[in-house]
């Protein structure tokens, strides 16, 4: 009796135990399903919208978009149009309003050029308050200069008694500014204030040459090749030295408004300037092509 009692338990045990395993099965197999149906659902999901987006494209036509960039361009809006002119070679990239579209973009460059070249000149007219100064005392130093003259060649070291000269000659497709100064003091050891040559560039100045400084002339050819020293150059001995200067320029530079700078302590001018920096620590020696500052 025991033992019938016993298989009829195994037999129920087994049942229940087949019954279990092929619930878990049921189960697993479901959760498959499930998972791949989910997976497919969220690639419908991102094909509808992607098929919506482009339908939403599509429906802004070529020429609708065309004509939203004439407009933007008109209002000034040149940003935005350079940005749907993009759209619209990436969306209609065969389409004939491609030619057009690339039309516009060559205007589009030459509005934002004629603006820029507007914004400059507007800036540079800050610099006509400054006057030139051609003379003018730096700390225990006055000078003079004069010329202010464009030229290929640049002359200096008169030597008086055999009426020679040096030069030299500016690289083609260059020119020389050149310019006399006169340095007088009572020091008997004086350095030479630093000259620099600016031109105006989206509001500021930058340095666009160093100068070049000869002595103007020599008394004697013996005093020039060394024999016996120069009295007129030292300023042991006179209280003035005549020089001349040079800024090598391209011709181009030549034909815009240049301004000739020097520190208020006679040290070198920085590379860039603003108005303020003009202002506080610079003298204005002369402003060349003044008239330009207009056009």
């Amino acid at each position: 009796m025991k033992i019938g009692k016993f298989f009829s338990f195994l037999v129920l045990t087994l049942i229940v135990i087949s019954c279990n395993s092929k619930i878990e099965n049921n189960y697993l197999e479901l959760e498959k399903k499930y998972n791949s149906l989910s997976e497919e659902n969220e690639s419908l999901k991102s094909r509808m919208k992607i098929l919506t987006d482009s339908i939403s494209m599509l429906k802004f036509s070529a020429s609708d978009r065309l004509y939203q960039i004439q407009n933007l361009i008109s209002e000034n809006e040149l940003n935005k149009a350079k940005k749907q002119i993009i759209e619209l070679k990436r969306t209609f990239p065969l389409s004939r309003e491609i030619q057009e579209a690339d039309r516009l973009e060559i205007t589009i460059a030459k509005i934002e050029e004629e603006q820029k070249k507007e914004e400059e000149r507007i800036k540079a007219l800050g610099y006509k308050v400054f006057k030139d100064n051609p003379s003018a005392r730096i700390g225990g130093m006055s000078f003079v200069t004069s010329g202010f003259t464009f030229g290929r060649t640049f002359t200096f070291d008169y030597v008086d008694d055999v009426s020679e000269y040096h030069y030299r000659t500016a690289d083609k497709d260059n020119i020389y500014l050149l310019i006399s100064l006169s340095l007088s003091t009572k020091d008997k050891d004086a350095n030479v204030p630093s000259f620099c040559l600016y031109e105006i560039k989206e509001g500021v100045l930058q340095k666009i040459s160093y100068m070049e400084r000869q002595y103007a002339s020599w008394t004697t050819y013996g005093a020039f090749i060394g024999n016996y020293s120069e009295t007129s150059h030292d300023f042991s001995k006179v209280n003035t030295v005549n020089y001349k200067l040079g800024f090598e320029i391209s011709k181009e530079r030549s034909k815009q408004p240049l301004l000739v700078i020097v520190n208020k302590d006679g040290t070198r001018p920085n590379e860039t300037l603003t108005i303020e920096d003009v202002n506080s620590k610079c003298l204005v020696i002369k402003i060349v092509n003044r008239n330009k500052l207009n056009n």
